[in-house]
């Protein structure tokens, strides 16, 4: 029974990892193209809608730590596979001075990917830590 509950937990966290993915490199670029490939608007929607996504399936789906793992790989490979060739700045390398664009690095994409999955991880243990601090001190 506990094995059932955890594999909807990883296949409803998996779905709504596709579909976080999705809004943010699909849909959200084409309804605002004059927020991509990189701006302050763009960049909170990056970071907030994970945290908000990832703080609904903690505190209310009960996703455990380990749960998270299979739906964040998913999410990193989705992101690596496509970006956007430098959506929310994802592989870009250089600066846009004089009106010369940042060139777009495979490599540098799938760094940065990896980088985002492990603050993601530690922000998905961050607040592990802090619902199971509530619960023991509830008790």
């Amino acid at each position: 029974m506990c094995k059932n509950s955890s594999k909807k937990k990883i296949l409803a966290a998996s779905v709504g990892f596709v579909l976080l993915y999705c809004l943010q490199f699909l849909l959200l670029p084409y309804c605002f193209p004059r927020y991509y490939p990189v701006s302050l608007e763009a960049g909170w929607s990056f970071l907030l809608l994970p945290a908000l996504f990832c703080l609904a399936g903690t505190l209310f789906g009960k996703v455990s730590l380990k749960d998270w793992l299979i739906p964040d790989a998913l999410y990193g490979v989705l992101m690596w596979l496509y970006n956007g060739h430098g959506l929310y700045g994802i592989g870009l390398r250089g600066v846009n001075l004089d009106d010369t664009n940042p060139i777009y690095s495979r490599e540098l994409a799938g760094i940065i990917t990896l980088i985002l999955l492990a603050v993601l991880v530690a922000y998905q243990t961050l607040l592990w830590g802090l619902r199971w601090l509530f619960l023991k001190l509830k008790k």
